[in-house]
């Protein structure tokens, strides 16, 4: 009797741990997702909630770690102390995971931690290289990739009849859509705002003085927003962006993108599009607040503003939507898919007996090719898919993004 009153209160005390666990694990990511990109209310109490857990995953070391280093310190970490302990939780999501953590967590790394970690490591780079700490995690860090990409094709080959099929498997399954509450510090992002900058700073003729400008656009704001709370929340953030802030991801200060933005409401070529961009700006600027009292982050700030233009501006080809470095990677491989596919079809038709019978292959493992006709059907491939990426994709990411783009659809074509 007393064996059976131990076991009940030993599984009622591991079920409660668990539960504990859970509730914790669970109440971090409600606030992440809640909190406006700073280190507020809502990011401290993830944290907390993190910090509570007895025996965190990697995941969870890998959220603790973006909270520290987007909301706590706006992306750039100056404190060695700070630096090492992100480093540190970074290290559990690139290590192999043990039997216990798999029962919590099937996929050691995804795509999207793997851009973020990678995208931590190029901001911090600087303060990396100077300490041979780090040596470890950067290599760690390069790794990674290639070694996913082969781990993913070889997973496709497995499970699919044929190399036709194998890469749309390769392709499907790789395509993501993560919800990313930060993702004003995608580097794909930012590599977008960076290049709407360059555009507006080329093309917007100094029309306004900072000291009038900013007057300006209070006066509008109690003039069009009836709104007090509303009203409230956009003079918040127009006090702040009137600091002057440095944004070291776009490089300039945030007056000077206000200042900017606000001038292409006066060129000519947007006459009729006055009233549009200011009434875009204004609701920019509420949206930057939620309550009146805090607003977001410095890059949310920025990006914004400048997408305030969108839709709104005459010159719709130097102002664009930012996309993410996931939704680009998620067209990439569509496309590189298609090219395939519709390549294969072509040959499959060919007068050429050797590249017809490479196009076959691709669908009947049975027939038989020699290696110089499918390298040559391959570089055909890889040939245009090189091509619609440079043309679609090559000025929305940053040159180490790109490269990991291009190799992750060129890999995959070379070893299926």
């Amino acid at each position: 009797m007393k064996i059976l009153h131990v076991a009940v209160i030993l599984i009622a005390t591991i079920v409660a741990f668990f539960l504990l666990e859970n509730y914790h694990r669970n109440s971090a990511k409600a606030a992440f997702s809640s909190s406006n990109g700073t280190f507020d209310d809502q990011a401290e109490k993830a944290l907390d909630s993190l910090e509570r857990l007895q025996c965190p995953t990697p995941k969870d070391h890998y959220l603790a770690a973006r909270i520290i280093d987007l909301n706590g310190h706006d992306g750039k970490i100056n404190n060695v102390r700070v630096l090492n302990d992100v480093v540190g939780r970074y290290m559990y999501n690139l290590k192999p995971y043990t039997e216990s953590q798999r029962i919590i967590e099937k996929d050691p790394l995804d795509w999207f931690e793997l851009d973020q970690i990678e995208n931590f490591m190029e901001r911090h780079m600087d303060i990396m290289k100077a300490n041979p700490e780090h040596n470890n995690f950067i290599e760690a860090v390069l790794q990674a990739r290639p070694k996913k990409v082969l781990k993913t094709v070889e997973s496709a080959k497995e499970t699919s009849d044929n190399k036709k099929e194998a890469f749309e498997l390769y392709a499907q399954t790789n395509i993501t859509h993560t919800s990313d509450p930060q993702n004003v510090h995608d580097s794909a992002v930012n590599e977008q705002l960076r290049n709407s900058w360059k555009f507006l700073k080329k093309t917007t003729p100094p029309v306004l003085d900072k000291k009038l400008v900013f007057p300006e656009i209070r006066a509008y704001i109690e003039n069009s927003i009836k709104d007090p709370q509303r009203r409230k929340r956009a003079l918040k953030s127009l006090n702040v962006l009137q600091d002057g802030k440095y944004n070291s991801t776009i490089g300039t200060t945030e007056d000077d993108i206000t200042t900017t933005v606000w001038t292409r409401s006066k060129l000519p070529k947007n006459k009729e599009n006055l009233e549009k961009i200011r009434d875009a700006v204004v609701n920019s600027l509420s949206e930057m607040s939620e309550d009146g009292h805090s607003v977001v982050c410095s890059n949310g700030r920025c990006a914004r503003l400048l997408e305030s233009l969108l839709f709104t501006d005459d010159d719709a080809n130097g102002i664009s939507g930012a996309m993410t470095t996931e939704q680009l990677r998620n067209e990439a491989l569509k496309l590189s898919n298609d090219i395939l596919q519709k390549t294969i079809h072509e040959f499959s038709r060919s007068n050429d007996q050797r590249m017809r019978s490479v196009a076959e292959s691709y669908s009947e493992p049975t027939v038989v090719t020699d290696i110089q006709s499918e390298n040559a059907f391959k570089d055909i491939v890889k040939k245009e898919i090189i091509e619609s990426l440079d043309d679609s994709f090559k000025t929305k990411l940053s040159p180490r993004d790109y490269t990991n783009l291009l190799n992750q659809c060129l890999t995959a074509i070379d070893s299926i």
